[in-house]
């Protein structure tokens, strides 16, 4: 039976969990999942756009995007979970150093998955100063509302300027 499948895989890993499509767009939508008859609904629905599921423990927290180009960080935005700005503001509130901290950490993902050029990496951050990584995408949105040109503008650098950045460093 799937459904006791299921739960012989998820095993003693507990609840709440995040259920998600692997390699699926941003059409595709992580659920979380609190018991296990919301686990088997959101495998179920995730298998809609692919093969393979991944299911994470939830970490509670704010989103926040660290924007880098070549791999140096141009700064963070805390953003909702679509993607959008949350509250209008250009930069997350937290200490400098805990903002370097996010920083870095974002350089170090950009970096180990070999990244070049424009890049954002989206993390949680906690209030007990846990962060995880919950996405790297190697092709940012380059329109003047996007959060990677919002990040840039903060950092002096101009929407035209920042594609003219993307471009000299792009590779045929």
């Amino acid at each position: 039976d799937a459904d006791e499948n299921i739960m012989e895989t998820h095993g003693a890993f507990g609840f709440p969990v995040v259920v998600k499509p692997v390699g699926a767009g941003p059409s595709a939508r992580a659920t979380v999942v609190h018991d296990e008859m919301e686990l088997e609904a959101a495998v179920e629905d995730a298998f809609r756009f692919g093969d393979e599921v991944l299911v994470e423990r939830y970490a509670q927290g704010r989103i926040v995007t660290v924007g880098l180009l070549d791999g140096t960080p141009l700064g963070a935005i805390e953003t909702g979970l679509s993607g959008t700005l949350a509250r209008g503001e250009t930069r997350p509130r937290m200490s400098t150093a805990r903002l370097q901290s996010i920083l870095r950490l974002g350089t170090l993902a950009y970096e180990a998955v070999g990244a070049e050029g424009a890049a954002t990496v989206e993390l949680i951050v906690s209030d007990r100063s846990n962060e995880v990584i919950v996405d790297l995408d190697t092709a940012p949105a380059l329109t003047p509302d996007a959060v990677l040109p919002r990040i840039a503008y903060t950092a002096g650098l101009k929407f035209a300027d920042l594609v003219e950045e993307v471009l000299d460093g792009a590779r045929i």
